[in-house]
């Protein structure tokens, strides 16, 4: 009995080492999103396919539908790191409003620097 404590032990304090990286890339993962759906509404609004009212209710919509993102949103539209990911993406998006970055790779690239 002692013995199996002992794995138990063991395994459980495995595991919990891996939160707190599991919990890092679950926010990159949630920011990147959200950069990803604030760089569309900005596209739309630019080009007159939606006002910034419409915008902002499409974003709000998005954080209603994955309310576990609604962090990763604010970061996106308040925080200066934030914006700055937004901006960085903008040079990217095509007349459609697609990000044209050729691997994830390249996208993480021009991210990474302003979600860590």
């Amino acid at each position: 009995m002692k013995s199996k404590l002992t794995i138990v032990a063991a395994l459980v304090s495995i595991a919990c080492t891996g939160i707190p990286l599991q919990a890092e890339e679950t926010e990159i993962m949630n920011r990147k999103y959200a950069i990803v759906g604030v760089v569309y509404t900005q596209c739309d609004v630019e080009k007159g396919l939606l006002t910034q009212e419409q915008a902002d209710d499409a974003l709000r919509d998005s954080i209603k539908y994955n309310p576990e993102k609604k962090g990763a949103f604010e970061w996106a539209t308040t925080s200066p790191n934030g914006k700055e990911a937004v901006q960085a993406l903008m040079p990217y998006v095509d007349d459609d409003c697609i990000i044209s970055i050729a691997t994830e790779e390249q996208f993480m690239e021009l991210i990474l620097p302003y979600i860590k």
